[in-house]
């Protein structure tokens, strides 16, 4: 065939070529190209269903996730400000009834909405890990410029974050709950969840969270989680980084304000052995902690939900009592 140009050209040239490479990829590794189709058709289904999981959850008239919204309880004059970070996924009615408990004691409380949470698991993807950890140092000054005391909370990666924090920015008390620093292991894994992680999310990039890992005893509150069903292997690595850079002794050297640390032997997302090793580097003299002996890893929605929320409250009163600054 001649073109206007004069130029012969043969029709599907680039089809013939493209069979060729195909073929020819196939004889020298037939597993290799059968393993890349069934790749490719993963991510083409857990596409469609990360879109339909989207497309039903429930919003508010922001279009943020119901639960998820950012918040504000409490007198705005308080002396005494307390910052909520939530966990990786979820968002900050993964609290329960602790903002609200604190705001009755006259405390500020700031529930916050950390980066690519609220919408879509998708927006998980660009977001470096600096980013969240800028997110919660901008809250916590933010919190500076208004009001005398700050104390941070985080639940899980929120309390990776917020020690995180706690070792740049000075803080009148931390409370951990649940704190991730690490998955915990089991000799039947292998390796570990994280080095898993790194090998596979080149080829994996979905891995789907359903109700059976919700990781709460309580199984009548799992409708109550609020969590990204679908997980994309970009966020991951960020959570696992934030975990790596949080068991530094050196950082955690610095955090020297007192400390709350609430947490279940029986955690199956947390590693209650990690973050037991975590605040033994700890410079504070004064840390204080809750075992729980009926929760796994929501322990603001578990069995001992009332106590973990008692207990936090006692901590931030013992810390200061609120009143007009």
């Amino acid at each position: 065939m001649i073109d206007g140009a004069g130029i012969t050209r043969r029709p599907g040239i680039f089809r013939r070529a493209l069979g060729l490479a195909f073929r020819t990829a196939w004889r020298v590794s037939p597993w290799a190209v059968r393993i890349a189709i069934v790749l490719m058709a993963i991510h083409g289904v857990a596409n469609i269903f990360v879109d339909r999981a989207d497309a039903a959850a429930a919003r508010g008239a922001s279009g943020i996730l119901l639960g998820a919204e950012e918040r504000d309880f409490g007198p705005a004059d308080a002396k005494t400000a307390v910052l909520l970070v939530h966990g990786f996924l979820g968002g900050g009615s993964n609290f329960g009834a602790l903002p609200e408990a604190l705001a009755t004691q006259g405390v500020r409380v700031r529930v916050m909405r950390l980066p690519g949470h609220g919408d879509s698991p998708r927006d998980l993807i660009p977001i470096p890990p600096a980013r969240y950890l800028q997110s919660v140092l901008d809250e916590i000054r933010k919190l500076k410029e208004h009001h005398e005391r700050v104390v941070i909370g985080g639940f899980s990666m929120g309390g990776t974050l917020c020690t995180l924090a706690a070792g740049i920015e000075e803080v009148d008390g931390l409370v951990l709950a649940a704190p991730f620093f690490r998955i915990p292991h089991r000799w039947y894994y292998g390796f570990r969840v994280e080095s898993w992680s790194a090998l596979t999310s080149p080829f994996l990039r979905w891995s789907y969270k359903g109700n059976s890992f919700v990781c709460v005893k309580r199984r009548e509150a799992v409708p109550e989680v609020l969590s990204y069903r679908w997980v994309p292997a970009a966020g991951s690595l960020a959570l696992f980084n934030l975990a790596k850079r949080a068991r530094d002794p050196e950082l955690l050297g610095e955090i020297e304000c007192p400390v709350l640390w609430i947490h279940s032997p029986d955690d199956r997302a947390s590693s209650f052995a990690d973050a037991e090793k975590a605040l033994a580097a700890l410079g504070s003299k004064t840390v204080e902690r809750m075992p729980l002996a009926n929760s796994d890893h929501h322990v603001f929605l578990d069995y001992e939900r009332e106590e973990v929320v008692a207990r936090i409250a006692r901590f931030i009163g013992e810390i200061g009592v609120a009143g007009p600054s």
